[in-house]
């Protein structure tokens, strides 16, 4: 059986890293990114996006600059 919860958290991951990748040298903001994730699943949040970056940061896939 398919945990839809799952397959959601991992494809919001990939295409994270993606977006991210296509970026590159330049970095971005979380708002531009929440935009990109908005366009594939309508109703991302915020706090969803920063979750699964911070997951990617432990795992060492993406660096975080955290300012105010």
């Amino acid at each position: 059986m398919v945990d839809v919860a799952k397959a959601r958290r991992e494809g919001m991951r990939w295409n994270l890293i993606q977006t991210l990748n296509k970026m590159r040298p330049h970095t971005t903001g979380e708002n531009f990114l929440l935009d990109i994730m908005r366009g594939i699943y309508p109703d991302a949040t915020a706090l969803e996006i920063r979750r699964e970056l911070d997951y990617l940061e432990s795992r060492q896939l993406v660096e975080i600059v955290k300012q105010p």
